[in-house]
């Protein structure tokens, strides 16, 4: 439950797209955890990685403002200044960029 409490709020939440239909991000999505198995999946539709050890973040960015979230909800923009560059370096002003974010 503390993990809520430290969830920020939303940068803004009623962005709008060029023309001018309002967008609505979610102010937070759940991760999805890694899940412990006994085998792999197998088969041509699936595809594996090699899993570091790491922090689970996404990003947010609403209205040009960027968030690099954690799974306790901390902003974590400050220790990732390349990330927060690149993001804002995109063609879009508000988004949930798909990608997973590592600290290595």
């Amino acid at each position: 439950m503390a993990a809520r409490r430290n969830r920020p709020k939303p940068a803004n939440s009623n962005p709008t797209r060029g023309g001018g239909e309002s967008i609505v991000l979610p102010a937070w999505i759940k991760p999805q955890l890694a899940k412990l198995v006994e085998k792999a999946p197998d088969g041509p539709h699936w595809l594996h990685e090699i899993k570091f050890d790491g922090y689970r973040m996404h990003a947010r960015l609403a209205a040009g403002r960027v968030q690099i979230l954690t799974r306790q909800g901390n902003d974590w923009k400050g220790k990732y200044p390349a990330i927060v560059k690149s993001i804002y370096a995109g063609r879009v002003d508000t988004g949930m960029p798909v990608a997973e974010l590592e600290r290595l």
